[in-house]
């Protein structure tokens, strides 16, 4: 049942609805929607029908993960799936220490890879801290490619300082980098470049998405 629970959960992931969203469009409680993911129990009869139906699969595919419907090919669609680096979070602050690189993978919207992004170089991270607020909350999630490190002035770029991940607007001069936030209570961090011995580019933030508030 733990990938009946893993299937469950991915596509509820990919249709962007919380447990808590799902267990009111399937009229049950969070914890049972937590039960199925987790394998400890599963869906049946009519409660099945439903999921499907709100997770636009088939109940096969739910029990089975047989695709006589073509849902995945819709899904491969619909969605590009990249790196999610789900432990390792950069900071919208003064910094985050990243110890734990465990490794998955996440469903972003295709609209959003066409064109001339590498899609071999994007890769997903969460953001915390307050500094990029009203426009990134933390939680939000940030999707960096990692072939574009020259910065375009303004642009938001995940960098490194020492042990330190952080996501900031940048901007240079010939001989300096300043370091922005949306959040006004933070102010503009400007570095000469020979100051910034342990210092580099990650990659360019190409698109994110954040949470409302409650």
């Amino acid at each position: 049942m733990r990938e009946l629970g893993g299937r469950i959960k991915s596509r509820r992931n990919i249709m962007g609805i919380t447990q808590k969203e799902l267990a009111m469009i399937l009229n049950v409680t969070s914890v049972a929607i937590s039960r199925w993911e987790l394998g400890d129990n599963q869906p049946k009869g009519e409660i099945l029908e439903t999921l499907a139906s709100a997770l636009k699969v088939s109940a096969e595919w739910i029990l089975t993960g047989v695709d006589s419907e073509g849902s995945l090919e819709k899904l491969k669609k619909e969605f590009y799936w990249i790196p999610y680096y789900k432990n390792i979070e950069v900071s919208a602050g003064n910094g985050f220490i990243n110890v734990d690189e465990e490794l998955t993978t996440i469903p972003i919207p295709s609209s959003i890879v066409h064109g001339d992004f590498n899609k071999k170089g994007l890769f997903c991270l969460n953001a915390t801290g307050i500094s990029m607020e009203p426009v990134l909350k933390t939680g939000s999630m940030v999707v960096v490619d990692s072939t574009l490190k020259i910065i375009k002035d303004g642009s938001m770029f995940v960098i490194r300082q020492g042990e330190y991940l952080r996501i900031k607007l940048l901007s240079e001069t010939p001989s300096k980098i300043i370091l922005k936030s949306y959040n006004p209570e933070y102010h503009d961090e400007t570095y000469e470049y020979d100051e910034l011995q342990d210092f580099e580019i990650i990659g360019q933030v190409i698109w994110f998405s954040t949470q409302l508030s409650c």
